[in-house]
């Protein structure tokens, strides 16, 4: 019985590893794309300026 309750601690544990990875990666890939979005709307601007 103990050695089943260490393997359920042992899989919860890698799950929440994995959902925490996952939030990491999530929320990286929101500001790159805030920053993205960022870079065209500057874009934009300076090419309807230059027009």
């Amino acid at each position: 019985m103990i050695i089943a309750e260490n393997f359920v601690q042992r899989l919860l544990a890698l799950q929440l590893i994995i959902i925490l990875r996952f939030l990491i990666v999530w929320l990286n890939y929101c500001q790159l794309l805030k920053k993205l979005r960022r870079g065209l709307d500057l874009v934009r601007m300076i090419f309807i300026l230059s027009i």
